[in-house]
């Protein structure tokens, strides 16, 4: 009898039997173990489902977390050497791992974003020198500065730093470019000009012959286009011929002569500088050879069409170039388009052998190199450089111990991967060839002096114009009361300096150079004390 329950009742009472026999205790223990199974399953479901979503949703997300605050760590370490505005009177518990890991990492990327606000105001500063220091420049400093057309945009640079050798050669070329080369110094050598000339830095040009220059712009061009035809050798002689009579032969109607700077000695010193930085800087390592040749013949062909009045001079005198350019770097336009011209007339075709995207390519580094030649770009390359070399500090910083102590060359293969980022490319391809236009400060003593002489008195000479025609004359151009190591003082301080230090921070290998222009510097202060003996409140 399974019957459980049973009830009965009557007028007055009612009586309940309940069943306690063996099968209903059985069926009660059963029940009692399948509520028992079931939480068991649930609870092992819930387990299961618990280290699921772990796997799949909270391991990772950690892991991201992880890295963002690694990132924005690194970049707040960045921003803060850039902007040298570090809360040292931050209480130290804000910067200790919070309990809660979303609120360190929103903590840590608030203070990322204060940042990187900071830097992009220091960014869109359109100079690096603000009206208030610029004001506080004494009136030949301020000269100095309106003499480039640069307003104040640029302070003095820290002390260079020191070490490094130049370790490129002829030997070190690769095999594409060997059967080019070798041929050109075949032809170097039968004009007197040796390999080990060839590598040096302190080649004066000058005092080289015409015959000498050529066949050394004639190397430079081979050393960076890889071509060793016949055919295209010739044509590339023709080009440069053509060239160099352009630059004997321009003269500002009415005036005399060319210039005594801009000219094509100056032009040849410009190419071989090129060559010499495009090695310095490991160029082909992130450049390609079309790059590079598109930087050589820029070089070459730069200040084609200068007559040794500048770009002020133009404008002033309402020049036909003025106008045709539209006031907007009428030399440097005009000379990119003579480069053209000049290689289209028959036997001149140095472009011939690329194809239309390749040549697009040439035309536009080509193009864009000239133009940023025009000191009125000059700032703004610095400040790029400067940012580009504090953002990535540890990247470089690395690269240069490493380089200094003889544990890698340069670059290394981060810095390589990093300098061939399109933008990063692009802003050193506008760099180079303006870099070595500027560098006869950054030469040994004798050819520094010599250049700085005959642009001295390029510049005087267009001062003296500037009195004839009745025109406004520049500070640099007054004869009367310029003083030249002065001059100079304030061109290496205000201009060279900033470029070279900023370019060097990134490209070990150019410290030398630097370390010639502040021995040059130190020259230049001791003529001018000797000559002018300045009160000690102005040395």
């Amino acid at each position: 009898n399974r019957i459980t329950i049973r009830a009965a009742t009557d007028a007055v009472d009612t009586g309940v039997e309940f069943n306690f026999q063996l099968p209903n205790q059985i069926d009660a223990l059963c029940n009692m173990m399948l509520i028992v199974l079931i939480i068991v399953l649930m609870m092992g479901s819930a387990l299961i489902l618990s280290s699921s979503v772990s796997g799949i949703v909270l391991v990772p997300l950690e892991a991201l977390f992880d890295n963002v605050q690694r990132i924005a760590s690194k970049i707040f370490n960045s921003v803060t050497n850039l902007t040298g505005k570090e809360d040292e009177d931050e209480p130290e518990e804000e910067h200790e791992e919070s309990g809660d890991p979303m609120g360190a990492e929103t903590k840590l990327l608030e203070k990322v974003l204060a940042k990187i606000a900071v830097l992009s105001e220091i960014t869109m500063k359109s100079s690096p020198l603000d009206a208030e220091q610029f004001a506080k420049l004494d009136e030949r400093d301020r000269a100095m500065l309106q003499g480039y057309g640069a307003g104040g945009d640029v302070a003095p640079q820290g002390s260079p730093r020191s070490g490094g050798q130049v370790a490129s050669s002829i030997s070190e070329m690769s095999h594409g470019q060997k059967g080019g080369t070798e041929a050109a110094m075949w032809r170097l050598n039968e004009v007197g000009i040796t390999p080990q000339m060839f590598d040096s830095w302190e080649l004066n040009v000058a005092e080289l012959g015409e015959a000498a220059r050529h066949q050394l712009v004639f190397a430079c061009l081979i050393l960076h286009h890889g071509s060793a035809g016949d055919k295209w050798a010739s044509k590339c002689s023709s080009f440069l011929d053509d060239c160099s009579l352009l630059y004997r032969t321009t003269a500002n109607p009415g005036h005399a002569k060319p210039g005594l700077f801009h000219n094509w000695i100056h032009a040849v010193d410009v190419t071989f500088t090129t060559a010499h930085i495009l090695r310095y800087c490991g160029t082909e390592h992130y450049l390609s050879t079309n790059e590079r040749f598109a930087l050589s013949v820029a070089a070459v062909c730069h200040d084609m069409g200068h007559w040794g009045f500048n770009n002020a001079y133009l404008m002033e005198s309402s020049h036909e170039l003025a106008v045709r350019y539209n006031d907007i770097s009428p030399l440097e336009s005009m000379a990119a388009a003579k480069v053209f011209e000049i290689e289209r007339l028959d036997g001149n075709g140095i472009f011939a052998n690329l194809d239309t995207m390749q040549f697009r390519e040439v035309r536009q580094v080509l193009i864009e190199a000239i133009l940023h030649t025009d000191f009125t770009h000059h700032y703004a390359m610095v400040k790029e450089v400067q940012n580009l070399h504090d953002v990535n500090l540890d990247l470089f910083d690395t690269s240069e111990d490493m380089y200094k102590d003889g544990s890698a060359e340069f670059p290394t293969r981060e810095v390589k991967e990093f300098l061939r980022g399109g933008d990063v490319k692009r802003q050193l391809r506008l760099i180079f060839v303006h870099l070595a236009d500027v560098s006869s400060p950054m030469k040994p003593w004798s050819m520094a002096e010599l250049w700085a002489n005959l642009l001295i008195e390029e510049m005087l000479h267009q001062g003296d114009i500037e009195k004839e025609r009745g025109l406004p004359v520049q500070p640099l151009n007054d004869r009367d009361r310029l003083n030249k190591a002065y001059s100079q003082i304030g061109f290496i301080e205000f201009f060279v300096a900033p470029l070279a230090f900023s370019m060097s921070s990134i490209i070990p290998p150019l410290e030398p150079p630097v370390e010639h222009m502040c021995a040059n510097l130190d020259a230049w202060f001791k003529r001018w004390v000797e000559e002018s003996m300045p009160p000690d409140e102005e040395q």
